[in-house]
């Protein structure tokens, strides 16, 4: 049920949420990454739920072995050990929890998942600062983490201790050159990826192309996305069984 309900936020995050807001290349990102830790808080969210409506103590304790395995360990183990609790109707005990709430999934999700949606979050980012003003714009930002992180009609952002950091370092280089006067989509950068210097498309200059001259930084990158692939197969060479892994591998990602 919690998993139903990670992904039922993301078609309601998709309705409420401008992805191609004017805003930083940084906070585009940051925004996608919030976007996968408020699907995590309604997860938490429906299993709390459930644990309210448990009508035996054995009933809760499976939901609290169920939580911790679905990612959500800091939460229970408060709630095991009575420092907060999901039960109780004083306000001060509901702000509390609401805090835990918010600050142990986002804590969590940094440090497990960041790594594994750095690809997609950068692509992404990428893509959306395509229709935008790519410079800081700390309205537009604050709004759309606070619609993705309402949930329930509660404002989760109000109980942040603190904003996110970027993960990947190649996004705030791209924003300093923005910054510096350097128009975003005649930048010749080498995307260069966190988790490795080889990782996936990253590291391909893009006037590794011939003739792409006027083609927008879009463009560009699917054209060093192409030639990575094509690189990849006639490294292959003649070798069928290598080929067939490389495509195998290619449409696995």
């Amino acid at each position: 049920l919690s998993t139903l309900a990670h992904e039922a936020e993301h078609m309601h995050q998709r309705e409420k949420v401008n992805f191609s807001a004017d805003m930083s290349l940084e906070q585009h990102y940051k925004l996608h990454c919030y976007k996968e830790i408020g699907a995590q808080v309604a997860g938490l969210l429906q299993l709390r739920e459930m644990y309210k409506e448990a009508q035996t103590e054995e009933e809760r304790a499976n939901i609290i072995k169920e939580g911790k395995k679905e990612g959500y360990k800091d939460y229970f183990s408060k709630v095991e050990n009575g420092e907060i609790n999901p039960l109780s109707d004083k306000k001060e005990d509901f702000d509390k929890e609401m805090s835990v709430v918010i600050n142990s999934v986002s804590r969590h999700w940094m440090s497990a998942s960041a790594d594994f949606y750095d690809d997609k979050h950068v692509k992404m980012a990428l893509s959306d600062a395509m229709h935008a003003d790519v410079l800081p714009n700390e309205e537009n930002y604050k709004e759309g983490v606070s619609l993705l992180l309402t949930i329930g009609g509660i404002d989760f952002s109000q109980y942040l201790n603190e904003d996110i950091d970027c993960y990947n370092r190649s996004v705030k280089d791209i924003d300093k050159k923005i910054q510096n006067g350097e128009d975003f989509f005649d930048i010749n950068y080498q995307l260069v990826s966190n988790n490795n210097a080889d990782h996936r498309y990253y590291g391909i200059e893009f006037n590794e192309i011939d003739d792409c001259k006027g083609f927008s930084l879009e463009q560009r990158y699917n054209l060093a996305v192409q030639k990575a692939f094509a690189d990849k197969i006639k490294d292959a060479g003649f070798d069928i069984k290598q080929q067939i892994k490389v495509i195998e591998d290619e449409y696995s990602r």
